[in-house]
């Protein structure tokens, strides 16, 4: 059994041949991953929580984390509406916790690892890669509607942070307390 998000995003049982079914549907169609990037590239895909989490996008994984997360003046299900209100605006999100490397490698925050047995997913930063600068004052703004503390980064910081240059898009973090 696996497991399923219906349209009322209430879970159900995924029977085994359900499963393979979608899986050979999946393996029929031969991709490259060209073909893939180039997909992704020119499309923006909606968030569906019917999909079946092995078969979800990392992207839909994080939509789901949000949409279920609700702490503070953050409220999930509020953010990820809007978020998809506004999927023109954004290439991805991703939803983690703020925090620098110790001196000894080891990432400074692991509450989400600390409380994942209690099935809450800690994290108080979300992450923006806009499509332009337009879009990220544009999220920025609507942001400020969720009681979150936005910050631009400038090209180069959103460059050195995807670890890459000439990176397309603007990075936008989100903060809560």
């Amino acid at each position: 059994m696996g497991y399923q998000m219906s349209e009322n995003t209430t879970p159900r049982e995924v029977t085994v041949e359900e499963a393979d079914q979608h899986a050979d549907v999946r393996a029929r169609s031969v991709i490259t991953r060209s073909s893939l990037q180039r997909y992704f590239m020119n499309s923006k895909p909606m968030f569906d929580p019917s999909i079946p989490l092995a078969t979800a996008t990392v992207q839909d994984i994080h939509l789901e984390l949000i949409r279920r997360s609700e702490h503070n003046a953050f409220h999930g299900e509020r953010i990820l509406a809007d978020l998809l209100a506004h999927r023109q605006d954004w290439q991805a999100v991703l939803f983690d916790t703020y925090g620098l490397a110790t001196d000894r490698g080891l990432p400074a925050r692991l509450i989400k690892l600390r409380d994942m047995a209690a099935n809450d997913y800690n994290a108080d930063t979300l992450y923006i890669l806009a499509v332009n600068e337009a879009a990220a004052q544009r999220l920025t703004a609507l942001a400020e509607s969720w009681g979150a503390e936005p910050h631009i980064y400038s090209q180069e910081e959103t460059e050195r942070a995807l670890g890459t240059g000439g990176a397309n898009g603007c990075l936008v973090q989100l903060w809560w307390d």
